[in-house]
C-alpha cells in the first residue's frame, strides 16, 4: 500500500493519484490460459482490448469454417437437407451476436469494476486498521482471475457438454429420419459431417468457454463481495445515497448483465430452433423465458444481501445518535427562543440567529439516517435488469406474428 511520506500537499496529491491509476487498471476480463497465450501469440498486446481483431479471429475459426464445410459438403442450403447451415439460427446467434458481446464484455464490466474497488480502497468505507484485509480481498481476487487451473476445468467443462451434446438438435426417435449440415442419414445409421465433428470439437467448445470464463469470474466477483462484506466498514448513516455510501456497489452488480444477456441471446436461439423445427408455441415457452430472466436477476442482485445486516445496523445505530443529538439541539432551541420572559427585542435576533437554520440542517439529516436502505441497489434498477434480459426473446414474436401484423398494430396503436 502506498503511504504518504510528506505533507507538503502537492507531494500528497501526486501519491494519491498514482495509487488511484493503481487500482483503475485493474481488469477483471484479463488473465488466465487463454489471456497468456494470445499475449504470447502477440494477437493481443497488454492493457489493450482488440476487441475487433478477437472478434474477426473468434468468427474466422467458428463460423466461417462452418459455413465453408458446410459447403464443401452440400449442406449450406440444400433442400435435401432436413436443417441447412444457412436456416440453422443457432449458429448465426452463437458466433456472431453472443461471442462478439462476450469478446467486448471487458470494455464494459472492467470499468464500472474497477470503480467498485476503487471507491472502497479510497472512499473511506474501509478504516485504515482494516486496509491490510480488504488489500487481501484484492489480492484473492486477482489471483483466481489469473487461475490456469480454472481456464483447464472450463476447457474440459465445455468439451465434455458439447460432446454429450452430439448431434445436439431434435428428440433421438427423430433423427434418423433427416439430414442436417450436423450429421447425414440413411434412415438406419447416422454419420457426423466434417461441418459437425468441427462444431462438437472446436466451435461449440470455443463458444462455451467464452461463456463460462465469464460466468467464473462473475462467481470470483461475488466471493470478493463476501469477503469486503465480512470487513467492518464505516458507513455513514447521512450519506445521501441512503446506503451509508455502499450504492456504487449496484455499478458492479449491474455490469455483468452483458454476460447474463448473451446467455439470453443464446436461449434465445434455443428457444427459436423449438419454435421453428419442433413446433412450440411461445406461449408453451414463456416458463423457460421468465424463469431465466428471474433466476438472473436473482443471480446479480442477491449477492447485494451480504451487506443488509451491516446497513440495518448502521441505521439503527444512526437513529439512535441522531436522536439523542436531535434532543439535545431542540431542548436547547426551545429554552434560547421559547421562554415567556424573553425580551420583545430578542425576536429581531431570531431573523439572524444559526440556531434556526441548525435546526432545519439537523431535520434534514435525521429524514436521510430514517430513509436510509436496507439493500444498495434501487427498485427501479432491478427493473431495469429485468428489462434488458428479456430484450433478447421479443424477436421471437415475429416467428408467431408476422412483421407486417405487429407493424400495422403498432401504426394503429399510435394512429
Amino acid at each position: 500500500m502506498c503511504q504518504t511520506v510528506s505533507r507538503h500537499p502537492l507531494i500528497t496529491i501526486d501519491i494519491a493519484m498514482s495509487n488511484t491509476t493503481a487500482v483503475q487498471s485493474f481488469k477483471l476480463s484479463t488473465g488466465g490460459l487463454f489471456y497468456t497465450l494470445l499475449l504470447k501469440a502477440r494477437i493481443i498486446e497488454e492493457d489493450k482490448y482488440h476487441a475487433r481483431r478477437l472478434i474477426l479471429l473468434f468468427i474466422g475459426i467458428t463460423w466461417l469454417i462452418l459455413l465453408i464445410l458446410s459447403a464443401i459438403e452440400g449442406g449450406l442450403y440444400e433442400a435435401g437437407v432436413g436443417i441447412s447451415f444457412l436456416t440453422d439460427i443457432n449458429p448465426h446467434v452463437r458466433y456472431l451476436i453472443v461471442a462478439p458481446i462476450l469478446l467486448m464484455a471487458g470494455q464494459i464490466i472492467d470499468p464500472l469494476v474497477a470503480g467498485v474497488i476503487q471507491h472502497l480502497k479510497t472512499s473511506g468505507l474501509i478504516p485504515n486498521n482494516n486496509h491490510a484485509e480488504y488489500s487481501t480481498a484484492v489480492d484473492n481476487l486477482a489471483r483466481r482471475r489469473d487461475s490456469t487451473g480454472a481456464d483447464i476445468v472450463i476447457i474440459i467443462f465445455a468439451l465434455g457438454v458439447s460432446w454429450l451434446a452430439l448431434p445436439g438438435y431434435g428428440e433421438t426417435t427423430e433423427l434418423g429420419k433427416v439430414s442436417t449440415w450436423l450429421w447425414t442419414t440413411d434412415g438406419k445409421s447416422l454419420s457426423v459431417t466434417p461441418a459437425g465433428w468441427w462444431y462438437i470439437l472446436v466451435a461449440a467448445p470455443l463458444s462455451q468457454v467464452l461463456l463460462y470464463r465469464w460466468f467464473w469470474r462473475f462467481l470470483i466477483w461475488i466471493g470478493f463481495l463476501y469477503r469486503v462484506s465480512q470487513i467492518r466498514l464505516a458507513l455513514l448513516p447521512t450519506h445521501g445515497d441512503l446506503t451509508g455510501g455502499l450504492s456504487i456497489l449496484a455499478n458492479g452488480q449491474f455490469a455483468f448483465v452483458v454476460v447474463f444477456f448473451a446467455f439470453g441471446a443464446l436461449l434465445s436461439s434455443g428457444v427459436a430452433h423449438e419454435m421453428l423445427v419442433d413446433g412450440s408455441t411461445l406461449k408453451e415457452m414463456q416458463p423457460v423465458i421468465y424463469g431465466f430472466v428471474a433466476i438472473s436477476v436473482v443471480a446479480m442482485v442477491a449477492p447485494l444481501l451480504l451487506f443488509t445486516q451491516d446497513l440495518v445496523n448502521a441505521k439503527r445505530h444512526g437513529r439512535r445518535e441522531y436522536g439523542a443529538l436531535g434532543y439535545r439541539l431542540s431542548n436547547a432551541f426551545d429554552k434560547k427562543w421559547n421562554q415567556e420572559e424573553a425580551p420583545m427585542e430578542q425576536g429581531k435576533e431570531i431573523l439572524t440567529a444559526v440556531d434556526p437554520s441548525a435546526l432545519a440542517d439537523y431535520n434534514a439529516i435525521y429524514e436521510t439516517v430514517s430513509g436510509m436502505h436496507a439493500f444498495p441497489m434501487k427498485i427501479r434498477t432491478i427493473a431495469l435488469l429485468a428489462v434488458i434480459l428479456y430484450v433478447p426473446f421479443a424477436p421471437l414474436i415475429l416467428i408467431e406474428i408476422p412483421f407486417e401484423e405487429v407493424l400495422s398494430r403498432l401504426l394503429n396503436t399510435l394512429a
